[in-house]
């Protein structure tokens, strides 16, 4: 079975998200984007050359958009992706990569 790894950046990201759309609109919301984004995990798992290569991030990084998101990752020698980051679409990507 072809799994993902979180990055600790990425759960706090993913924390993150959760706890502002649990606010902004209701725990049924947070709950239902959090599954939407551990569904698209999987995918890239099964098909890690599906996002766009992102080589001034680092050589083997990509990135998938998903909703108001944009999923960063790699993938692993062992086969699956390690995902890096998950960050809304507007923040400023290269300041939230250097942190």
């Amino acid at each position: 079975m072809i799994k993902y790894h979180l990055a600790r950046p990425a759960r706090s990201d993913l924390d993150e998200i959760w706890r502002y759309l649990a606010q902004e609109g209701g725990i049924e919301l947070a709950e239902r984007a959090i599954k939407s984004l551990e569904d698209c995990f999987e995918a890239l798992a099964r098909m890690p050359k599906s996002g766009r290569a992102r080589p001034e991030v680092a050589e083997d990084t990509r990135s998938f958009p998903i909703g108001k998101y944009l999923i960063y990752y790699r993938a692993r020698a062992r086969g699956g992706v390690l995902i890096s980051r998950v960050l809304h679409g507007k923040r400023d990507q290269r300041a939230a990569l250097l942190n």
